[in-house]
């Protein structure tokens, strides 16, 4: 069966990220929006893309005033729409753990 043992910041590092980057860009600026991302933050994935809404992780290590700074001064510039950065949840975590572990096997 599945097990998973640690502390919740443990299971956060080993199995998603610290952050969770939701961006709601423009259809014509999508493509540019990811290249700016991955440039900004080369240490982030991309784990969700439905509807021009991308889903980026990030680990710990990035300051949040910063990620809010950078995306808010490229809005108008790549077309973003609407845009959210949280902590990742343990929900989020059990998920990309079940994910995992459904790919295994």
């Amino acid at each position: 069966g599945l097990q998973c043992l640690g502390t919740l910041s443990h299971l956060k590092n080993k199995f998603g990220g610290a952050y969770e980057v939701q961006v709601k860009v423009a259809p014509e600026g999508e493509e540019a929006f990811q290249d700016f991302f991955k440039t900004t933050f080369p240490s982030s994935d991309l784990v969700e893309q439905t509807n021009h809404r991308l889903t980026y992780q990030l680990p710990a290590g990035q300051r949040l005033s910063e990620m809010f700074s950078i995306i808010q001064s490229s809005r108008d510039k790549l077309g973003i729409v609407d845009y959210s950065i949280s902590e990742t949840s343990l929900e989020q975590v059990f998920i990309a753990i079940c994910k995992k572990y459904v790919s295994e096997s």
